[in-house]
């Protein structure tokens, strides 16, 4: 399993995480719910970071790893992650803003401290791979 692939999709969480928190600093859910912009803005990166976990997750049944993340990180609901993103593709019509907003504020955050932890943990584990097309040298 190529731990490459693994770290951009924690890197896209790691991303996506600050552009949301730059979408709302100091915003209150009452300024949050009246700005349609950012409202979409963080819908949109909300299910951006589902969709990252959501490959690292299939990624896991595909391939294989040494620990599943839930094994490892089992205080984040990793299904329930993936799962927000369905809902938000699918229910849009019906989103709780607060519950858009809990997520922002506080789910996010904790959920890119660990990834943070993946990353790290991923690099001590896994030797620099030779980019592909090439030999490692002797």
């Amino acid at each position: 399993m190529r731990s490459d692939r693994r770290l951009r999709w924690l890197n896209d969480i790691v991303r996506e995480s600050d552009e949301l928190s730059g979408f709302i600093a100091g915003m209150t859910i009452a300024k949050f719910q009246e700005n349609r912009i950012v409202t979409k803005a963080v819908i949109k990166t909300i299910e951006n970071i589902s969709e990252a976990v959501g490959r690292l997750l299939n990624d896991e049944r595909s391939h294989g790893v040494d620990v599943p993340l839930a094994q490892l990180y089992p205080n984040i609901p990793w299904k329930s992650v993936k799962g927000m993103g369905d809902v938000i593709r699918h229910e849009y019509d019906r989103l709780d803003y607060n519950l858009i907003w809990t997520t922002a504020i506080e789910s996010v955050p904790r959920l890119r401290t660990v990834v943070l932890s993946e990353m790290e943990r991923l690099r001590k584990i896994v030797p620099d791979e030779p980019p592909r097309g090439t030999t490692p040298s002797p």
